[in-house]
């Protein structure tokens, strides 16, 4: 709800990786799904290149895995030329944070989709 109202996006966008729906099994409905991705890219949308470092240093190492997770499932969707652009840069800032731990994370935890 931060995110529509424009306000704290910062926490909006850690509230919506707390929680990410393949964490909660299989029987999470597709809209759900859905509903999260499109929330938690929302929420990388409000903030500005030079932002989004701050922004990945003051996320939890498991927010940031689940953030590089969505970013591959983002890439998969086949999104805008400008928002993939956009996507690169949160990339970037979470690999320069968290190293290939993150990565591993992204890669190999079973149970995402």
């Amino acid at each position: 709800t931060w995110v529509v109202k424009g306000q704290e996006p910062a926490k909006a966008l850690a509230e919506a990786l707390c929680e990410p729906p393949y964490k909660l099994g299989r029987g999470v409905a597709a809209a759900t799904r859905e509903a999260a991705s499109k929330s938690v890219l929302k929420c990388l949308g409000c903030f500005r290149e030079a932002d989004i470092k701050g922004v990945v240093d003051g996320l939890e190492h498991e927010q940031r895995c689940v953030l590089m997770k969505y970013l591959y499932a983002f890439w998969r969707e086949g999104q805008p030329a400008k928002v993939n652009a956009q996507l690169f840069s949160w990339h970037a800032a979470l690999v320069e944070n968290g190293g290939d731990a993150v990565l591993s994370a992204a890669i190999f935890e079973w149970g995402w989709p």
